[in-house]
């Protein structure tokens, strides 16, 4: 009995161990599948990302977070400067099976400011930084001043951590802010004043008003125009030597006349000296000739004419030069125009002493600056006392905050006719903005055509192959779309410029606007040569060149010029005969780019080597 009992279990234990193993034959089978992944949010001014494990069937988690640091959390909260970084998550279940997900953070929206060092309210040594809370200092009247973090600190101009924000609360188009110093501002030492400034409201105005503080009727004042939206900008406000210690209240108006509640911030108004003229250690240049006598016409501002100036709704001063620190006019005191806004035709003019030579002289010459872009400067020559016997010419700025030089050709038939200039900055542009203009001068007549200065024949372009790496002698009129001197592409030489048009900028266009003006006459055959190269994309891209031949006002002429985009540089060259009527105006070259706003649309244009010649 022992015996069957023992054979018994011996049985049951052979069969338990083949169920066993037949068990274990297929447990693989019967594991769970294990599957890795995460999402994630990110604040990316803090660059916080917190990870969401999305991972099933898991024991044990490693996080690699490609900065040299790990995790074994669920769920980890990580911060990360701003970069790019490839994370990865690796999972291992209880019966030991792997498996890893991978995904790309990238973190560019912290905002790093620079804390100031140095701050200073005192006039002799002005710098508002804002490194500390002023606001109980400030002056509201109609515009509210409060110390706040820089809504901008990842840039290049004004990275500082705290800066001021002004509120105008809409009561009056005058609302404003000041400041009361402790003693009166010094501006032989000092240039003027600087400030930057920032708001999403774009081409405003900052007006700065010095004002003795117990005598408000004892100030001055300058106005300049932003260009930036949502950029931070620095402003110069250059004053004269001769306000030193007249002034120890600065009153700063924001968009003066717009009787709006927008917000506008500021920062870094204080001193400055040598940079910008105006004050008497700046680096202008002190002029050593002048003459307002037609035969030698040379108003460069030596001394001041302002007595002998007609204001006919537009005002002129005689002020430091508003930028002196550059290669085209560093002279020290230049013409300020303000126009009034009274009537679209508002002038300047001045009574010469004699009728103007356009035999000797080939036209007129001026240099002019102004916060406002692309206006038009319209000459207009006049007999004093017969405003009936006049001839005008006009030209297009293509320079912001920046001094050109325009050129007026006229022909000699002109000679011994005039003896009035009359002056309009932007015609028809009934406004009240600012413009500077220097060096007004006659210029002599060379017989090269050269800018529309000589005879009939000869270059009449300027600047045609952009190697000045500006687009300067050119009318900009960008549209929306885009206009640049380029050095990537170029037929020869370095430059060449671009013209682009997509579907929000649907027709920009560069133009030699009136070359040659009094100097074209009926018959003479223009030669108009160019280099051109671009691509068109979308069903509604196209390029628009042509020339015409201009009237004193109008086109009495148009040449339209067909040609096929190309990837690669071609030579456009046609010759036509100026045809009957007024042709005054001279020549102007048209290259466009059109899109016409449809989704995928663009329209690219190079060109390069533009040539004008007359009677070639």
């Amino acid at each position: 009995m022992k015996q069957l009992l023992n054979n018994v279990k011996a049985i049951i234990t052979i069969l338990i161990l083949t169920i066993s193993f037949a068990g274990c034959e297929n447990n693989d089978d019967y594991l769970p599948e294990i599957t890795a992944g995460f999402t994630h949010t990110i604040n990316q001014e803090t660059g916080t990302v917190s990870f969401i494990n999305t991972s099933s069937e898991v024991r044990h988690y490693l996080w690699t977070f490609d900065d040299g640091t790990t995790s074994t959390e669920i769920n980890p909260v990580k911060s990360y400067p701003n970069g790019t970084y490839t994370v990865t998550l690796e999972i291992k279940n209880v019966a030991g099976a792997t498996a890893s997900y991978q995904d790309v953070i990238t973190i560019d929206g912290i905002s790093t400011c620079t804390v100031e060092t140095v701050e200073s309210y005192n006039a002799a040594s002005l710098n508002m930084t804002f490194n500390t809370d002023p606001t109980a200092n400030f002056i509201n009247d109609g515009a509210n001043f409060s110390w706040v973090s820089n809504p901008d600190a990842d840039n290049d101009i004004n990275s500082s951590c705290y800066v001021g924000k002004i509120v105008k609360l809409g009561a009056n188009p005058w609302d404003n802010t000041q400041y009361n110093l402790d003693a009166k501002l010094d501006f032989t030492a000092n240039a003027g004043l600087k400030i930057k400034v920032y708001s999403a409201k774009s081409g405003f105005k900052v007006r700065i008003k010095l004002e003795d503080k117990t005598n408000a009727g004892i100030n001055t004042e300058l106005e300049v125009t932003t260009t930036k939206t949502n950029e931070w900008e620095e402003l110069s406000f250059p004053f004269a030597s001769s306000e030193t210690n007249k002034y120890d209240k600065i009153v700063m108006f924001f968009d003066l006349n717009g009787n709006n509640t927008d917000t506008y911030y500021f920062d870094d108004l204080k001193v400055y000296a040598g940079t910008g003229g105006g004050g008497g250690t700046t680096s202008c240049t002190a002029e050593t000739v002048e003459s307002y006598s037609a035969a030698s016409l040379n108003m460069t501002f030596k001394t001041d004419p302002t007595a002998n100036f007609i204001n006919d709704g537009a005002n002129f001063s005689w002020v430091a030069n508003p930028d002196s620190n550059n290669a085209l006019n560093s002279s020290c005191y230049v013409g300020k125009i303000v126009k009034l806004g009274a009537n679209p035709w508002d002038n300047t003019q001045y009574n010469l002493d004699a009728k103007l030579d356009f035999t000797a002289n080939a036209g007129l010459k001026i240099k002019v600056y102004s916060a406002k872009a692309g206006f038009k400067v319209r000459i207009k020559l006049e007999e004093i006392g017969n405003a009936g016997n006049n001839s005008e010419l006009e030209v297009s700025t293509t320079k912001t905050n920046a001094w050109e030089e325009l050129t007026f050709p006229f022909a000699s038939t002109n000679t011994n006719k005039f003896n009035k200039i009359v002056i309009f900055f932007d015609l028809n542009g009934n406004n009240t903005d600012t413009y500077y203009f220097d060096d007004l001068k006659v210029y002599e007549r060379t017989g090269t055509g050269g800018g529309g200065g000589g005879t009939a024949a000869g270059e009449i372009a300027v600047n045609g192959g952009f190697e000045t790496g500006d687009l300067s002698g050119w009318a900009v009129y960008t549209n929306g779309g885009t206009i640049i001197a380029d050095n990537t592409q170029s037929k020869t030489g370095t430059w060449s410029a671009k013209i682009f048009a997509s579907p929000s900028g649907l027709n920009p266009t560069l133009k030699q606007e009136r070359k040659g003006a009094g100097t074209i006459s009926v018959g003479d055959k223009v030669k108009v040569t160019f280099d051109y190269r671009g691509a068109l994309t979308g069903e509604s891209g196209a390029y628009d060149m042509r020339s015409f031949v201009e009237a004193a006002n109008g086109v009495n002429q148009t040449e339209i010029f067909s040609v096929t985009p190309t990837a690669t540089w071609q030579t456009f060259t046609t010759t036509f005969t100026v045809g009957a009527g007024d042709v005054s105006g001279g020549i102007t070259l048209q290259f466009g780019a059109i899109c016409g706003g449809v989704a995928g649309c663009s329209s690219t244009l190079y060109l390069d080597n533009v040539s004008v010649i007359i009677n070639p």
